[in-house]
């Protein structure tokens, strides 16, 4: 149970760095090195952010086909008419129906209007930041701010998507609360506590997958970190209930003709292009955040750490979103939305790590030009909309 239990001082108490010379906890940032250049860069970027989408969030036409879309089948919905026709017959959209119904639900109160999805995105997106930044950025400002930044940069790279009325940042704030939840079921005291959180987590991470089907891929990741570190049979057991219970439905979903037509057949006729998916790993790849924080750990810490749940969880989220979201991108249509899982799983390991590198950055003889310079690789390499 110990090992399961997230530190409530510091999230990066498990990073040792000591081939760098470099302490944990608080040590690591009581250097005499002020951190104010990578801080004004961070600030930067989260004060851009918020400008962007308090200018999006009332434009007076819809941002995309989609949305509006989205929006009409929401109006039709409070006139009593069906989320989805007869199979073949309408649809506006080949996402779950939860966000349509989300938006019917609001529009009994407020009336129909473009706002109202725009928001729920917009808090799907602040909350996710906050949750990941706060779980696994170094409890100081400046590693929090950095977190932060890191993270709402996914903002920019998916070309503003937080203010969408699109059900992809949703889809994911209810797969990461699952997800938080079934890392909890793994350090239960009991078995009948540790079976009743992860029916509660994969719950919580089919309802992300009847918002956008994508969700349903991390049903698989806590069995994956569970076999990374070979753990006992009786978590393996619990590891297994999120994909039974995602097989189970898909087998519901296959028995309501409408659901199944639009959430899986009609987008299973979209090719998936090989030549797209190396592309967008190669993407990926250009993102000197990532290659350079999973190098790191894998050259110093990762002998020490790398058998943790923290770190193996956030491998695994890794080992899901990546091959999913390239996927998604890859077929016929795709856009960068379709990155939003990966980017986030990106954004929480480089969190995780953004005490190393503060570090690195932070000691007395560090040059305030170089922390100019690894904010402005911050503000390009994070920022820049692709």
């Amino acid at each position: 149970k110990t090992a399961y239990e997230i530190p409530k001082r510091d999230w990066s108490s498990d990073v040792c760095s000591s081939d760098l010379g470099l302490s944990t906890g608080d040590d690591l940032m009581k250097a005499q090195a002020p951190g104010w250049p990578i801080a004004v860069v961070a600030v930067f970027i989260i004060a851009a952010n918020v400008v962007f989408v308090w200018h999006r969030l009332f434009l007076p036409y819809p941002i995309s086909p989609w949305e509006a879309g989205l929006v009409v089948e929401a109006a039709r919905l409070t006139q009593g008419l069906p989320v989805y026709g007869a199979v073949q017959d309408h649809a506006t959209t080949m996402y779950g129906p939860m966000q349509t119904l989300s938006l019917a639900g609001i529009f009994k109160f407020s009336g129909i209007s473009l706002l109202a999805g725009r928001l729920i995105n917009v808090f799907a997106g602040i909350a996710i930041v906050l949750l990941l930044a706060l779980s696994f950025a170094q409890r100081t400002w400046l590693s929090l701010v950095v977190s932060i930044a890191l993270l709402l940069s996914v903002n920019g790279w998916t070309g503003y998507y937080f203010v969408e009325t699109r059900p992809d940042m949703v889809s994911a704030l209810w797969a990461i609360a699952g997800l938080f939840v079934l890392y909890r079921s793994m350090s239960a005291a009991s078995a009948a506590s540790q079976v009743a959180l992860a029916l509660a987590g994969s719950a919580l991470v089919l309802v992300g997958a009847m918002y956008k089907q994508t969700a349903l891929a991390f049903v698989g990741l806590p069995l994956i970190a569970e076999l990374i570190g070979r753990s006992s049979w009786r978590r393996l057991v619990v590891a297994l209930i999120p994909p039974v219970l995602g097989l189970i439905g898909l087998f519901a979903l296959s028995l309501s003709p409408p659901l199944w037509h639009f959430m899986v057949a009609v987008p299973a006729q979209y090719r998936i292009s090989p030549t797209a998916f190396v592309d967008g790993g190669v993407v990926l790849l250009s993102l000197p955040f990532i290659v350079i924080a999973v190098l790191q750990w894998l050259l110093t810490d990762a002998r020490d750490n790398w058998h943790t749940p923290l770190a193996r969880w956030l491998v695994a989220s890794l080992v899901c979103a990546v091959p999913v979201s390239l996927a998604a991108l890859a077929k016929e249509g795709g856009t960068q939305n379709s990155m939003i899982p990966a980017l986030l799983a990106i954004g929480a390991f480089c969190s995780w790590r953004t005490a190393v590198a503060l570090g690195l950055l932070h000691g007395s003889d560090t040059r305030p030009a170089l922390r100019f310079a690894a904010g402005a690789l911050l503000a390009v390499a994070r920022s820049e909309e692709h």
